[in-house]
């Protein structure tokens, strides 16, 4: 395992994130579900949006394709963009980088460093390259992209994909934005407050994935139907050694009280965030995202 030190802006109004921010984490999609098909947030929330709006033309979502399947098929193993988490080299890259693609200027103040936990090498590449190619037709710059050239006509903002378990350096100023996440979080999930705290403390005490919250895609066999939910992995709630190792922690905290039925409380309710596609009332652009109808041969975005 390797430990890392990346920067990242962190999005406090997305209930998703909120969670995880609250907690001290970041979203990296690695421990996956072996009946789903984990997925990085960005690409879940692509097609989720999407899914909400049928006419959305899929063509960024086919250039995405373009893009992984020369990663497939020339540098395997580069991180692909679809289930590793984004982060920036430096600190400068980061408010450049907000500034560069006109993200919101409170960003600014929502920048963090990430203590990052890896078991692979980095895939390090200039997003210049999707700022300027992406939404184009021409190919070659992929391969220059994954290569880990720098874009030839700017600056270069250097970007990490990887996978792993983020922890969020601790000090003021990411104090106040996890006390900020958690507030959004509670005022949206007021019942989650007792599982909230008890995650956020295992956490603490290393238990990396408790209670993670993480975007899987489903692709059900034979059938025309994708679908998206957010789950969260609450193993260790049924682990002997956490229980052990969290009980003297439980009564050094102060922790909120339980509900009223005496129970733990409620799980975050995320299925407003999930989604369903029927790929018959898609696009040819996008049914080939999900290699519907090319059953009998294996699809190739290059050539299809």
């Amino acid at each position: 395992m390797k430990l890392s030190q990346y920067y990242a802006y962190l999005e406090t109004r997305n209930p998703l994130t909120c969670w995880e921010v609250s907690i001290g984490r970041v979203i990296a999609p690695e421990h996956n579900d072996p009946n789903s098909i984990g997925i990085s947030l960005w690409g879940y929330n692509r097609i989720f949006n999407l899914a909400k709006n049928s006419q959305i033309n899929g063509y960024y979502l086919l250039r995405e394709c373009q893009l992984e399947w020369v990663r497939q098929k020339f540098f395997p193993h580069k991180c692909s963009r679809f289930i590793g988490a984004f982060f920036f080299k430096t600190l400068d890259d980061a408010h450049i980088g907000i500034d560069r693609w006109g993200l919101k200027s409170r960003l600014h103040d929502q920048v963090c460093k990430i203590n990052f936990i890896s078991n692979r090498d980095p895939t390090i590449v200039d997003s210049n390259f999707i700022t300027y190619c992406l939404n184009g037709h021409e190919l070659k710059w992929m391969f220059d992209y994954w290569s880990g050239k720098a874009y030839p006509k700017d600056n270069p903002i250097w970007e990490i994909i990887t996978t792993g378990i983020g922890h969020i350096d601790a000090n003021p100023q990411t104090e106040l934005l996890r006390q900020e996440a958690y507030q959004r979080m509670i005022k949206r999930f007021p019942k989650c407050q007792l599982i909230h705290k008890i995650c956020q403390i295992g956490f603490s005490l290393g238990f990396d994935t408790v209670g993670r919250v993480a975007p899987f895609v489903q692709i059900l066999p034979d059938s025309p139907i994708v679908k998206g939910k957010l789950m969260i992995d609450l193993r260790l709630w049924k682990d002997d050694f956490f229980i052990k190792t969290i009980k003297p922690s439980l009564k050094r905290h102060k922790l909120p009280p339980l509900p009223d039925d005496g129970s733990f409380g409620t799980l975050p309710d995320f299925s407003s965030y999930f989604f369903e596609i029927n790929l018959e009332n898609m696009s040819r652009d996008v049914q080939k995202l999900f290699g519907y109808k090319t059953k009998n041969k294996k699809f190739n975005p290059l050539r299809d």
